[in-house]
C-alpha cells in the first residue's frame, strides 16, 4: 500500500491562495481577487465572456482627449467579432479583406483607390489585394488609362462568397448596435462619416535651397570683377 505524503507534524500542507498562485501582489489582492476569480469562473468553466475588467478600464467618454482611444476600442471589438465569424464562414478572409472585396464588387478599383478607402498605405492595400487574387476572389489586370496601375475586378467566386456572408455579417453588426435606437444609429453613422471626411493635414515640407558657396577670403566682389572686365 502506498504511504501518504509526509507532512510536518500533524499540520496539513499549506495551500497557496488564489492570488498567490497567479502572482498577484498582496497590495492588489484585496481589490482584484474577487473580480478575477469571477472572471475565471465565468470564462474558463462556463465559457462565458466576462467583460467586466475591460469595461472598468474603458476611457472616460466625457474627456475629449479619450476620443481616439474609444474609437480604437470600438473598432477593434467589432473587428474581433467579425474575424471570428469570418473564420467560420470563410477561413482566411479578414475584416479588411471583406471590406476590400465589397468595395471592388461595387466599383472596380486600383491599389490607390483601395488604400484611400481603407485609410491604409498603398503597400498594405496591395498585400490585401494579392491575397484576394491568390484565392481567386478578384482578378487584377492592367489599367486602361495607365498601364503602370493594375485594375481589380471581383470574380464570380468572390460574388458568391459575398452573397454567402452578407446576411450573417449584417446580423452581427445589428447585434452590435442592439442597445441603440434607430435615430441614435443614424446619428452615429453621420458623426463617424464626418470624422472620416475631415481633411488630412499633411506635414508641409520646407523649400530646398541650393547652398551658396561663401567667397574665398580676399576675393573681389562679383560686381567689381564684372565691371573690370
Amino acid at each position: 500500500m502506498d504511504e501518504p505524503p509526509a507532512t510536518h507534524g500533524d499540520a496539513a500542507p499549506r495551500r497557496l491562495s488564489w492570488t498567490s498562485r497567479r502572482g498577484i501582489p498582496p497590495e492588489d489582492a484585496a481589490e482584484h481577487s474577487p473580480w478575477l476569480r469571477l472572471h475565471e469562473h465565468l470564462a474558463v468553466r462556463h465559457g462565458v465572456r466576462a467583460d467586466g475588467p475591460r469595461r472598468w478600464e474603458r476611457p472616460d467618454a466625457d474627456d475629449p482627449l479619450h476620443l481616439p482611444a474609444l474609437l480604437r476600442q470600438a473598432g477593434r471589438q467589432l473587428d474581433r467579432d467579425l474575424a471570428r465569424l469570418l473564420d467560420e464562414l470563410a477561413p482566411g478572409l479578414t475584416p479588411d479583406g471583406l471590406d476590400v472585396l465589397r468595395r471592388v464588387a461595387v466599383k472596380p478599383s486600383d491599389g490607390v483607390n483601395v488604400a484611400e478607402y481603407l485609410g491604409r498605405s498603398e503597400s498594405s492595400a496591395g498585400r490585401i489585394l494579392g491575397v484576394l487574387a491568390a484565392r481567386g476572389l478578384v482578378v487584377r489586370e492592367p489599367g486602361w488609362r495607365d498601364f503602370r496601375t493594375r485594375r481589380t475586378l471581383v470574380t464570380d467566386e468572390g460574388r458568391d462568397l459575398l452573397a454567402r456572408v452578407e446576411e450573417p455579417v449584417a446580423r452581427l453588426l445589428g447585434d452590435a448596435l442592439l442597445g441603440l435606437e434607430d435615430d441614435e444609429c443614424h446619428h452615429l453613422r453621420v458623426l463617424l462619416r464626418e470624422l472620416a471626411d475631415r481633411p488630412v493635414k499633411r506635414p508641409t515640407r520646407a523649400r530646398r535651397r541650393t547652398p551658396r558657396t561663401p567667397p574665398a577670403a580676399g576675393a573681389a566682389p562679383a560686381t567689381d570683377a564684372a565691371g573690370a572686365a
